[in-house]
């Protein structure tokens, strides 16, 4: 297919042509130019993937630092309201089709509850 978008004015048989005469046969194996672009080539492949782990781990400590942040402030509002009147808040898990928009997809959230 991407034969055809280079060349959409060639037919099958000129493109099957082209490709034969410029492929790489089974039996010219990869070999480097020099060591140093193979050296070259490790290391940026090595710091390729240590980017992408640390970006990985930098996404997992933001998300635990929020729930963290999250469990913390309940606490604090729990200790602040029963100071207050004894009133306390909870969370909880909620599952089911959205009262307002019936046509919607199934919705899942977090809610925080005052309790009386």
């Amino acid at each position: 297919e991407g034969r055809f978008a280079l060349y959409p004015d060639a037919d099958w048989q000129t493109i099957e042509e082209y490709f034969i005469e410029n492929r790489v046969s089974d039996y010219e194996p990869w070999v480097w130019r020099s060591v140093d672009e193979r050296r070259i080539f490790r290391s940026s492949r090595s710091d390729s993937k240590r980017s992408y782990r640390r970006a990985l781990y930098t996404v997992a400590v933001a998300a635990a630092n929020r729930a963290a942040a999250s469990f913390f402030s309940l606490g604090a509002t729990n200790k602040a309201n029963e100071k207050l009147d004894g009133n306390s808040v909870s969370y909880g898990l909620e599952f089911g089709a959205p009262v307002d928009h019936l046509g919607d997809y199934f919705e899942t959230g977090v809610s925080f509850v005052a309790t009386f």
